[in-house]
């Protein structure tokens, strides 16, 4: 009686073909594990990103006015193009001179007066909304805000005084500056009138690009977002 069995031919074979099958299951998990790991790492970009434009949001949709710190003015459309951006609360331009402000604090405060004045500043600012203002500069691929709180001796502040005011506070070594987006690339806010018979519009636009490390592919996105403002710019 002939005993059945393997021949060495055949269990080389077998062998062969039992590698070629794990090889392309390990290549199949190595895929699938990088499509993966790519979508967790996009996914962590979109939530950073969209905790910042809330964040952004936030701050110029309430803002009563917009400052590009070197280039203010109060024409229909503006650029900052220096990469500082200040949007102050509970104040807007002085109508006889665009190079002030005045504080707002018959809607925060229900001041008998539309303006404070040097009389009755002190009281009313004890029992208001203090007037503050948010900073976004883009610095290094990274993006900070400080937010701070000026008030003054009189209803009118003058926002040169205010920008210098912004700069030292949000200097690089001030310890104010707090990182809400990093690896931005090509930061830019835009705002338009676009015509009297619409409202203001603020056009924020940057590209995030994230490396992970050697052997694994970069994360770039670009950001394109048009905000509506309550308010002028």
């Amino acid at each position: 009686m002939t005993k059945k069995g393997f021949t060495l031919m055949e269990l080389l074979v077998s062998i062969f073909i039992s590698g070629m099958v794990m090889l392309s299951l390990v290549a199949m998990w190595k895929t699938s594990s990088n499509h993966t790991a790519q979508a967790q790492r996009q996914s962590i970009i979109r939530n950073e990103s969209t905790i910042f434009l809330r964040r952004l949001y936030n701050d110029f949709i309430s803002a009563s006015e917009t400052i590009c710190p070197w280039g203010h003015s109060n024409t229909p459309s503006w650029i900052c193009n220096k990469n500082e951006y200040i949007a102050v609360k509970e104040a807007v331009l002085d109508p006889e001179d665009s190079g002030r402000l005045i504080r707002i604090t018959e809607p925060v405060c229900g001041s008998g007066s539309s303006w404070a004045d040097e009389e009755n500043l002190q009281s009313i600012s004890s029992r208001c909304i203090r007037p503050s203002y948010s900073v976004y500069i883009y610095d290094n691929n990274t993006v900070f805000r400080c937010h701070s709180e000026f008030l003054t001796d009189s209803k009118k502040i003058a926002i040169k005084t205010l920008i210098t005011t912004a700069h030292a506070y949000c200097s690089a070594d001030s310890g104010h500056r707090e990182n809400v987006m990093p690896y931005v690339s090509n930061f830019l806010l835009q705002g338009s009138m676009a015509g009297s018979d619409k409202a203001p519009e603020l056009l924020i636009d940057y590209t995030v690009d994230r490396n992970f490390g050697p052997d694994v592919p970069p994360v770039h996105f670009r950001f394109k977002r048009f905000l509506t403002l309550r308010r002028g710019v």
